[in-house]
Formats: C-alpha cells, sequence, structure tokens
C-alpha cells in the first residue's frame, strides 16, 4: 500500500507536510495504532479515495486517475458502465470542450463531456448548454433528410474551475457515423431575464420628434384593440436615445417623441446569435398601475444604419439591425402620469468551432436486430435494432402518420416500458425514423420479446 501511494504522491506532486498529513488521515483512527488487517483491500482502497479527494480535491484525482475514471468515481452515471474513455480535447474561444467519454449504438450514443472556460472571467454557468450549435456525424442515404434528439443531464458544475461535466445522450434518425464525430459550432453560457424593470425616461419631458416616412408593409403587431387607431404614415428617426434597463450595448432605446398625437417609442436591435432579444417588451404603466400596450412598426436597417422601407428587404445575410417603433395612443397631455417599462431577456454564449473524432469500440455483439416487418397501428416496421440506450425502428406507413407507439420490452424479471417514441417521418416519401430511449442501461441478453401498442413482438 505504502508503495501505491508513493507512486500517487509522485503523480499529483504534494508537499512533504502534505504527504505526512494525508497517510496520517489514512492509516490512524482517532489516535489508534494502524487496523489494516480489519479492512478489505477494496475497502481500503475506498478510504484511500475518499482522503485523496478531501486533501488534494477532484482537479488532483481527475489528473492523476484521468479525467474518464474520475468522471465514473466520482458521478457514477447512469449509462457510466457502457462508455469508454475518450479524453478528446477542442479548445477555441478559451473554451475547451473535452469529450471524456462515449459509446455509440447504431443509431444511439451516450457522451460524457465537460466545458471549461480558461479565459478567467467565468463565463461557464449550470445553465450552459449548445442550443441548436451541437451534432453528430451521421451515415446518411444520399437524398435522405436527417434529424438527431439529445437529452442532457448535468452531472456537476466546478465553481473553483469554471467547468461542468454532462451526461449526454443522443438518439438519430441515421447510423451514427464510426469513428464517432462530434462537433459544436454556439455554446450558450446563460440567459438573464427581465421583468417590469423601469426605463429611465422622463416622458413629462417628451416633445415632437423627427420622423421618416414609413411603408406599409412594416406594419406588425396590431390586433383588434386598435382598430379605430389610423396606421402611422412616419416613424422616429433612429438615433440613440437611452440605454436599456439591462446595459447591453447590443440594444438600445434609439428614440422617443410624439408622432400625430400618439407617444412613440423606438428600440434597436443589433442582430447576432447572443445578446438582448430581438423582440423586447416595452409597454406603459398607468397612474392606476394598469397596463397600457400598444402596437408597433417593425423596420430593418444594414450596417450603415440606411432603413430599408416600402417593403424594400434585402437578404438575411445583409440585415443587421431591426428597429421597433412601439406606437401608445393614450393622451399625450398628460404623459407625465405614466411610466415606462421593459421585459425581455438577453443571452450570451460563444461562437466557435470545437470539434472532436473518437474510436468508441465494436458494439455490434451488444446488439440485437429485427428485420422482419412488423405491422402497428398502420405503420409498418421494418428494421428494429435494441441497444443497451433503448430501441430504434425505420419504417413505412400509407395513411396519415399520426399515432404514438408505445414500446415495452419484456424479460423474465419484468417489463420495461420505454414509452412513446421520438424522432421524425416523411410525408412525401411516407417512411418514418423512431426511437425509444431507456431511463436505464438494458440488458440486451435478458429481453425476450416486446409488445408495439399491445402487438407482441418474439425475439428471433
Amino acid at each position: 500500500m505504502q508503495n501505491g501511494l508513493n507512486k500517487f504522491f509522485d503523480s499529483v506532486s504534494p508537499t512533504a507536510e502534505q504527504k505526512q498529513r494525508m497517510l496520517s488521515n489514512i492509516l490512524n483512527h482517532s489516535g489508534e495504532e494502524p487496523r489494516m488487517k480489519k479492512v478489505s483491500k477494496g475497502m481500503s482502497m475506498t478510504v484511500i479515495f475518499a482522503a485523496v479527494i478531501l486533501l488534494f480535491g477532484g482537479t488532483a484525482l481527475a489528473a492523476a486517475l484521468g479525467s474518464f475514471d474520475w468522471l465514473i468515481r466520482r458521478f457514477d452515471p447512469v449509462f457510466g458502465n457502457l462508455a469508454v474513455k475518450v479524453e478528446a480535447v477542442s479548445v477555441d474561444q478559451d473554451i475547451r470542450m473535452e469529450v471524456i467519454g462515449a459509446r455509440r449504438y447504431d443509431n444511439m450514443a451516450v457522451i460524457y463531456l465537460s466545458l471549461q472556460d480558461l479565459s478567467g472571467e467565468n463565463r461557464i454557468t449550470e445553465d450552459t448548454g449548445f442550443r441548436d450549435g451541437f451534432s453528430v456525424k451521421m451515415d446518411i442515404p444520399d437524398g435522405e433528410n436527417s434529424g438527431m434528439g439529445m437529452r442532457r443531464n448535468m452531472l456537476y458544475f466546478d465553481e473553483e474551475t469554471n467547468t461542468v461535466y454532462y451526461e449526454i445522450t443522443i438518439d438519430s434518425d441515421w447510423p451514427i457515423a464510426d469513428p464517432l464525430e462530434l462537433e459544436s459550432f454556439l455554446i450558450h453560457f446563460g440567459t438573464a431575464l427581465y421583468e417590469n424593470e423601469p426605463i429611465d425616461i422622463d416622458l413629462s419631458s417628451v416633445t415632437e420628434a423627427e420622423a421618416v416616412p414609413l411603408g406599409d408593409s412594416y406594419i406588425y403587431g396590431r390586433d383588434s384593440s386598435f382598430d379605430g387607431v389610423p396606421k402611422p404614415a412616419e416613424i422616429l428617426a433612429p438615433g440613440f436615445y437611452a440605454e436599456m434597463p439591462h446595459g447591453n450595448e447590443r440594444q438600445w432605446i434609439s428614440n422617443v417623441g410624439l408622432l400625430d398625437g400618439y407617444l412613440h417609442v423606438q428600440v434597436n436591435s443589433l442582430y447576432g446569435e447572443f445578446g438582448p432579444g430581438s423582440s423586447p417588451d416595452i409597454y406603459l404603466l398607468s397612474p392606476e398601475g394598469e397596463r397600457v400596450d400598444g402596437y408597433y412598426v417593425q423596420m430593418f436597417a444594414d450596417g450603415e444604419g440606411r432603413i430599408f422601407l416600402n417593403g424594400e428587404r434585402v437578404s438575411d445575410d445583409n440585415i443587421v439591425y431591426r428597429y421597433m417603433d412601439f406606437v401608445y395612443p393614450v393622451d399625450t397631455a398628460v404623459l407625465d402620469n405614466y411610466s415606462l417599462y421593459y421585459s425581455g431577456s438577453v443571452t450570451s454564449g460563444a461562437v466557435g468551432s470545437w470539434k472532436v473524432s473518437a474510436n468508441t469500440g465494436d458494439t455490434g455483439k451488444q446488439m440485437r436486430i429485427w428485420a422482419n416487418t412488423v405491422p402497428v397501428e398502420g405503420i409498418l416496421l421494418e428494421h428494429l435494432t435494441l441497444s443497451p440506450l433503448g430501441l430504434s425502428a425505420r419504417g413505412s406507413y400509407a395513411g396519415e402518420n399520426d399515432t404514438g407507439l408505445e414500446v415495452v420490452l419484456l424479460t423474465p424479471a419484468g417489463e420495461i416500458n420505454l414509452g412513446t417514441h421520438d424522432g421524425s417521418w416523411d410525408n412525401n416519401k411516407k417512411t418514418v425514423n423512431y426511437n425509444w430511449n431507456s431511463k436505464s442501461p438494458v440488458d440486451v441478453s435478458a429481453v425476450t420479446g416486446m409488445k408495439v401498442n399491445g402487438v407482441r413482438i418474439e425475439m428471433n
């Protein structure tokens, strides 16, 4: 045991004082002599790991054992016994993405992944994720479309190292490529919500404002309460009037003024993957505390601030700004009795390129496949694959595809309900790609059959 500890000490490089304290903690108990003969070999290793974590923390243990072994021992994740060590790293925008372990089964996979902020800005939060910016490479037949489902379970958020650890399960319409290739181009750090925030503008000082002509095609947001209000022929001239309550520079109050006897409040939002929502909720509160909504006029502008009017638009790639002129049909003579408020959200994140590739081994012997056709509720299930992660099926249908199929696996120990499917279908080709995800690893060898919407299917 002493030799084993010395090897571990060499890997984490503690001081002599730390070595002595650790040995004392492990070998002694309440001042008594060591009683190693009464402790099993397995128990002594558990004690060692616990002491190491207490003395050096999880980071040192991860460095000594490797990220994969540390994660499995530390968190015992649901599908941890299925994964194999990967420990592949990709860094961009000072964000380190590591695929710690993974395993693929045809069109399903489990992935253990971490994200760490190396910049020192602590941008990673417990809400960090990928939104739509995460994908796996699939073997997609020519002419076919494909979709992917992802479920993300946060295992741990390490505030000290600003690292978040995830267990991710994936199902796709087609087999996942081997080797496994993962890629991300958007990492969403978090979203800040703002509700009923006052906008620091004294409405009593608002006067007639400079205007620019407006085309009818840019009138949006009218509802029945404004049927008697004529469409404005002008909107406020864009500029800078005040900051928004969130203080983010990608959105601001562009102008406030009176036009045609109505109060106009204009907001400008800079387009981008992250930042304030481009459709803020701007409203008034009356002296009685009642909410007063307006309708809004929407415009677009290029990078030089040139407004596109009268229905003239450029491609989305060239649209940089979105202006919204909020119009309030209130008595402008008593504006000093009203207050202006904002509700909305601001997202933060990084745009970059994170990509890893890993061979997770041959899992063919851990799967069972039905190649025969099974008719259920008007759908012909023509290819079913059972893996430790669940069941997938491809098939076809003749009528309308509006049937939810529930799958129950049959084993000598009892039934395993996989619930209803997710996946996709093609209304033109009348084909389906369905997946049923298990909440825990399936012992494929123990499955004797299944029921799909009550239709029993025996194993071959």
